[in-house]
């Protein structure tokens, strides 16, 4: 969940925040590709994942951390990169959608719950 201290840290426009739909539609493909196919559906696509911090993610979460262990190595990460704007809204997204993925979430409310992240006007655009 984004803690509200760091809304100051991601502050960034409407059109930089619609840059992430494509990244939240791609999380809840791979939130639907665990529903059909398993845990373990996830290997194959790793490899093609581009982004350093979902490709980490996604192989901690293949490999059975447990969610305490993938949380704090997503957020040593986010910290490590020293990110703002958009670039640390993004890494909150891929954080918050493998933890919902970890956690069972079913990839519509995983969808809602990323796109909220953006804020109410374009969550309400993009349901």
């Amino acid at each position: 969940m984004l803690n509200l201290e760091m809304r100051k840290y991601i502050e960034c426009s409407k059109e930089e925040k619609l840059t992430c739909l494509p990244l939240i539609e791609e999380i809840a493909e791979l939130a639907h590709n665990i529903r059909a196919g398993g845990m373990l559906s996830l290997e194959g696509l790793i490899p093609g994942i581009e982004d350093y911090l979902l490709k980490t993610g996604l192989s901690l979460f293949v490999d059975g951390a447990e969610p305490e262990i993938l949380e704090g190595v997503l957020d040593d990460l986010i910290a490590a990169s020293d990110k703002t704007g958009v670039e640390l809204l993004r890494r909150l997204i891929i954080r918050d959608g493998i933890l919902s993925m970890k956690a069972g979430l079913s990839p519509r409310i995983i969808k809602i719950k990323l796109t909220a992240m953006l804020g109410e006007e374009i969550l309400s655009e993009n349901q």
